[in-house]
């Protein structure tokens, strides 16, 4: 067949999908439920609210990869209830919209980071938030196949390796259905850790799922801050606390947005302060030989006053006394930040830089603290749901030499396993994005509630 060259253009998201104009729609994605989850969330609510009044749209939100499904599920639906209330307080007509946050029945065996501090006022009746209650608790993994076929199908967090890929590395074909779109859909991913699996899984992982999506008549795309976007106009996935975009959701919704801003800055010091507990605890680690290490890593916490204890133990001190330092004397050089510095050249000079590189990491993050904020999944859902400038192009998924990547084609055509060449791709991935830009969809996607 003649490849189409039009239909291998770059394309806005609805040249794709007829989402956004079905008059019934459902949509799912899926989350682990933190600050930048929040973000695309409120994002994703908001532009379907934005529909015509006639409209009518199920919106169902699977949490995974977390232990504290309750309180995930609390505060998915905290967000949802805010965007009404925000929506609703512009004076237009909403569609119908119904939203529903579903937990996980294989929660994670260890708490992810932003648990603790995310989701700590739902477990707290004096906090006035609302409050986690498991009574009331539905799963994702019980609906019919009829209540989980949507038409836009969003993955902001780790599914392969939290649901579909079990213990002895096996692929669940049955778990991979749960987000494979109706015909003409789309299936949306947040690129690069969420979509991490094991080298010897990936191949096969992605072409079984790209045939499910062919043969189900709809289409993949990809956004990530590796590939999407121009790095000459600026970094992807942070902004500063005081952006507008952020003030403008503090107008909206004081109480909601100071909890998870401040719950997203705490998170950021918990990566730091792990990594240094991991070394001053001395928890094992691959490669790591503490024999020729114990004597400086004793002295540092000596010179510090870092008492002994576990990994958590630690941790947990380690950030109670970095945000202390902070607000008593901000201008000086904090003490916890000293210590990560002497703890990365330590373990560089005794086990190697590989080994000792997040620690390097830990006190850049230190030092960048309050500085920024994490906004990934937030600024890409507002890229690609965008209709101003056309940014996906087709690709092909290559998984050679490290984790998946789409490898963009001109002229290429998809074939099908039967055999038949098709003329319209089934993959596409952003590409080329102004950083700026995007920073101004995600505040126009954010401001059609103010």
């Amino acid at each position: 067949k003649t490849v189409d060259t039009a239909a291998m253009a770059s394309k806005r998201l609805a040249d794709l999908t007829s989402f956004f104009s079905l008059e019934k729609a459902r949509a799912t994605l899926v989350s682990d439920v933190k600050l930048d989850d929040a973000l695309c969330l409120w994002v994703f609510l908001m532009q379907n609210f934005a529909r015509p009044a006639h409209h009518e749209v199920d919106i169902d939100l699977y949490v995974t990869g977390v232990q504290d499904g309750a309180a995930a599920v609390c505060l998915a639906h905290h967000i949802g209830n805010a965007v009404f209330e925000a929506a609703r307080a512009d004076g237009r007509s909403l569609c119908k919209l119904n939203f529903r946050a579903l937990a996980s029945r294989c929660p994670a065996r260890v708490a992810p980071r932003h648990e603790q501090d995310t989701y700590a006022p739902y477990r707290d009746i004096a906090s006035g938030f609302p409050q986690a209650d498991e009574r009331q608790l539905l799963y994702w993994q019980d609906l019919p196949k009829e209540a989980r076929c949507a038409d836009f199908v969003g993955v902001i967090a780790q599914f392969f390796n939290f649901e579909v890929v079990d213990g002895q590395g096996q692929i669940s074909d049955e778990v991979l259905d749960f987000i494979v779109p109706n015909p003409n859909g789309i299936l949306a991913f947040q690129s690069g850790f969420n979509t991490r699996v094991s080298s010897k899984l990936e191949e096969t992982l992605w072409q079984r799922l790209s045939v499910k999506v062919e043969k189900a008549g709809a289409k993949m795309v990809f956004i990530s801050n590796s590939f999407s976007f121009d790095k000459s106009s600026g970094k992807s996935g942070t902004a500063p606390p005081d952006a507008i975009f952020l003030q403008k959701l503090l107008e909206l919704n004081q109480q909601l947005w100071s909890h998870l801003l401040d719950a997203g800055l705490k998170e950021s010091g918990r990566f730091a302060v792990d990594q240094m507990a991991k070394w001053l605890s001395a928890t094992p680690m691959p490669g790591v030989d503490y024999s020729g290490l114990g004597s400086g890593i004793a002295e540092i916490k000596g010179r510090y006053g870092f008492p002994e204890g576990s990994q958590q133990e630690v941790s947990e001190y380690l950030l109670k006394r970095f945000l202390s330092e902070r607000s008593s004397s901000p201008e000086a050089t904090n003490p916890v930040l000293s210590a990560c510095r002497d703890l990365h050249a330590a373990a560089t000079a005794a086990c190697g830089s590989e080994l000792a590189d997040y620690l390097g990491r830990a006190a850049t993050n230190l030092e960048k603290f309050g500085k920024t904020l994490e906004i990934t999944d937030g600024q890409h859902f507002a890229t690609l749901l965008q209709a101003e400038v056309p940014v996906l192009e087709p690709c092909q998924l290559v998984c050679k030499d490290g984790p998946m990547q789409p490898h963009f084609t001109e002229g290429a055509t998809s074939t099908t396993q039967e055999g038949a060449t098709s003329t319209t791709p089934v993959t596409w991935a952003v590409r080329g994005v102004n950083v700026p830009q995007s920073l101004g969809w995600l505040e126009k996607a954010i401001a059609l509630a103010a």
